[in-house]
């Protein structure tokens, strides 16, 4: 969409990718981390909440999913990845509804560490690692300063 501003133009472009499916059929995991800061206030925070509805309507009941909420601190809003069923997507629904930009500032490293960190611990006692989709949803990219942030067990992650 575009529109002419005097001599100039105005685009405004949107993008919600699909859920990528495994060749194999597998089932999917999926870790939800939402920005919550304050500065996700009123359309950023409308949009996520309209991309996560989007991202839970796709997901099949074996899938499994988790969901967190950042800002200066972390909310998980389930603590372990669970099962897409009708009773958990509910909840979640539910906490969708009530979700607001109320969590301060913008703490994308200790949010993505805290999200991984579980996935570790449960990983270590599986055969085998495991890896998670993450659908990071924010209204910028916050940097890491001038190296990678390696997360626990994962390969690097950088702006």
């Amino acid at each position: 969409m575009f529109a002419q501003d005097g001599e100039q133009f105005v685009a405004l472009a949107s993008f919600c990718a699909d859920l990528p499916r495994d060749a194999n059929g597998l089932p999917l995991k999926v870790k939800l981390l939402v920005d919550c800061s304050g500065s996700m206030g009123g359309d950023s925070i409308d949009a996520a909440k309209r991309a996560l509805h989007r991202i839970l309507a796709g997901l099949a009941p074996e899938d499994r999913f988790s969901s967190s909420r950042f800002g200066s601190t972390v909310v998980h809003e389930t603590k372990s990845l669970v099962a897409a069923d009708g009773a958990h997507l509910r909840a979640a629904s539910e906490c969708l509804a009530k979700m607001d930009a109320d969590l301060g500032g913008t703490e994308m490293p200790a949010a993505l560490r805290s999200v991984f960190r579980p996935a570790r611990a449960t990983a270590s006692r599986a055969s085998g690692a495991t890896k998670h989709p993450v659908a990071r949803l924010s209204q910028r990219l916050v940097g890491f300063g001038d190296r990678d942030a390696r997360l626990p067990g994962r390969e690097s992650v950088s702006p």
